[in-house]
């Protein structure tokens, strides 16, 4: 049965003293008795909610009719009353009710006014007035729903709520809405849309008409990761803060009480504010913790800095090597033999070397060379035409040299970068069609490199002299794969003298100083050239034998016939006094760290390798092999 269906007839008269009215019928009114017959209709508002204003209609059990005239009630009363679709009240309407009036009737459930409508009519006597009236709901209170009380962080939530009759029944009707505090959250007050914008706890109110409904809502986002960041390294005493950020899942910052610890509490603490004291020297593991999500970071306690000495005035002999990153905080320090008068320093112990990074005194150890050094060789050979009666000589002499060296049992690469021969690689600066590098082999096997020099080491370029050996050597250097960790050599092979940055070609931007500058902390190059200086200087070249003074390096003579004893270097025996030194870092960052190891002869001469703004490369897998302890 729809509500629009239903149909409610009140009729009231004014019935003589000893009459009655009839069961519920009435009999026609006096003559001098008005009488009104009302019907009803629910509506829109009463009538829009499903389940809303029609279930608080079957609800019902009372109906009040007043009847006013100038404001005075002529009638009041309150009947029973049973929801159907016609209902028929009798009522008596005093004399008095005659005329102008006001007709009020309100549905109820028990004390509740449910629905309630007015209607203005004139009211005859001896006459039935039909009156027709509109019932609008009474609303009562105000419900919001409840569903969703806590949030997180920039979580939307649209609020919803109605007003509702005494039975609980919703009414049509939109609320306002507020929230206090009201910096937590952006609020529309019309449409209801909540958006969280800090965490704590707001209460929610909607309100309609003088009525209001009131909840609390959580905003608190649930933790998905944390952050902790800490020194990596500290000193014995020293104490550090510890920081940690506390994420949701939107990468919101949240404050949370967080717990610390630390794994080896021998060595480090940490409070509950963060707080990281060093103990002992060593190592642990901080740790942070927040709902149940974490992070750690290592922590190194080490001995305070002890300040390293000033940097030496002048060194006193030539000190090349290279750094390298053995394994976590370990750098391997390889230093290239060192020369005296073209001699090998021997016998070297700890007691000669110091060690500085970052102008601290780092403890070491030294390990020896014997199988556990690589070496990375490059020939710079010289293949301009001049070279062509001894070229076969010099073939036979370097691969004859390679062959010894792999069969001492060095791990040795071979490379090589030809100059001014029959090749295509123009020099730098490229200012003579005569100067070219190549043919280059990048540094490999020895097998292989021996395929390449009896391949391509032909003696046909050239056209001038001097020679372009000092570009050959900074190609080398620059374009080659050096290992990290390897010792580097270069052996320059040559029959005449060398451009350089003054020559009158403009065929070399490089000098002795600059090359000795570029590759010498790494680099030691012995020179090979023929034993008559004039023919070394020809033409205002450089003199190779120059370059070998420059880097540490030997002077070799070259025979007439091309033929070099290339076993007088005594390479292997100058390879075995290579000094490996292995400290440890302060940080295990590959960051930029100035380095300083110095070395002090027996006689007291002092020299020092210096890197500053040197990154440890990790060192090449083939040379981590295990280190044997040394003197």
């Amino acid at each position: 049965m729809s509500l629009g269906s239903r149909r409610w007839l009140v009729t009231a008269t004014l019935c003589f003293a000893a009459m009655a009215c009839d069961s519920g019928l009435f009999v026609e009114p006096a003559e001098d008795a008005p009488a009104i017959r009302i019907s009803y209709s629910l509506s829109e508002a009463a009538r829009i909610i499903a389940g809303g204003g029609a279930a608080a209609f079957e609800a019902a059990d009372g109906v009040r009719i007043r009847v006013l005239r100038e404001e005075a009630a002529v009638l009041d009363t309150l009947v029973s009353f049973t929801p159907a679709e016609e209902t028929r009240i009798g009522l008596q309407l005093p004399s008095s009710a005659a005329g102008p009036a006001v007709v009020e009737v309100g549905i109820l459930n028990g004390e509740d006014l449910l629905f309630h409508g007015t209607a203005s009519a004139d009211l005859a006597r001896g006459a039935t007035t039909p009156i027709e009236i509109s019932l609008g709901p009474v609303p009562h209170h105000v419900e919001i729903d409840r569903a969703v009380q806590r949030i997180e962080l920039g979580d939307t939530l649209f609020l919803t709520g109605s007003p509702a009759f005494a039975t609980g029944h919703a009414i049509a009707g939109e609320l306002s809405w507020s929230a206090n505090p009201d910096g937590l959250v952006e609020l529309d007050r019309t449409s209801g849309r909540l958006i969280a914008k800090q965490e704590g706890a707001t209460r929610i109110t909607g309100t309609f008409g003088g009525l209001s409904d009131t909840m609390t809502i959580t905003i608190r986002s649930e933790v998905a990761s944390v952050s902790l960041s800490v020194a990596q390294e500290i000193e014995v005493g020293e104490t550090t803060q510890a920081e940690v950020e506390v994420f949701d899942k939107r990468g919101n910052l949240l404050d949370r009480t967080v717990e610390w610890s630390s794994s080896n509490t021998g060595v480090a603490t940490v409070d509950a504010a963060g707080l990281v004291r060093g103990l002992s020297a060593g190592e642990t593991r901080l740790s942070v913790s927040a709902e149940g999500k974490s992070d750690s970071a290592p922590l190194r306690v080490v001995e305070p800095c002890v300040p390293a000495p000033p940097p030496l005035e002048e060194n006193g002999f030539r000190v090349s090597g290279v750094v390298a990153r053995a394994a976590g905080l370990l750098v391997d320090v390889v230093l290239n033999p060192i020369l005296v008068d073209g001699r090998p320093v021997r016998g070297l112990t700890a007691e000669n070397f110091q060690v500085y990074e970052d102008e601290c005194v780092r403890p070491f150890t030294v390990t020896t060379s014997e199988g556990a050094v690589g070496v990375d060789l490059v020939f710079i050979q010289d293949l301009s035409g001049s070279m062509g009666g001894a070229i076969t000589g010099v073939r036979n002499s370097v691969i004859s040299f390679a062959e010894q060296l792999v069969e001492r049992g060095l791990d040795i690469r071979i490379g090589s970068v030809g100059y001014s021969g029959p090749s295509t690689i123009p020099s730098t600066p490229a200012g003579s069609p005569d100067e070219f590098l190549g043919p280059v082999q990048d540094l490999t096997t020895p097998e292989v490199f021996r395929k390449h020099v009896e391949a391509e080491w032909v003696a046909t370029g050239g056209g001038d002299a001097p020679e372009n050996g000092l570009e050959a050597i900074e190609y080398a250097h620059r374009m080659l794969s050096w290992r990290p960790g390897a010792t580097r050599v270069m052996i320059l092979i040559t029959d005449i003298s060398l451009h350089w940055s003054g020559s009158f070609c403009g065929c070399s931007d490089q000098t002795i100083e600059s090359i000795a500058e570029l590759i010498g902390e790494s680099t030691v190059v012995h020179s090979v050239a023929p034993a008559i200086e004039e023919i070394r200087t020809a033409d205002g070249g450089v003199d190779p034998w120059v370059l070998a003074d420059a880097t540490g390096g030997v002077r070799l003579v070259l025979n007439p016939n091309g033929t070099v004893d290339l076993n007088a270097l005594d390479i292997e025996s100058v390879l075995a006094e290579t000094i490996r030194l292995t400290f440890e870092s302060a940080s295990e960052a590959n960051v930029p760290h100035d380095l300083r190891v110095r070395v002090t002869l027996p006689g007291g001469v002092q020299s020092e390798f210096v890197a500053d703004g040197v990154r440890y490369d990790p060192l090449a897998p083939e040379l981590k092999t295990a280190r044997i302890p040394r003197r």
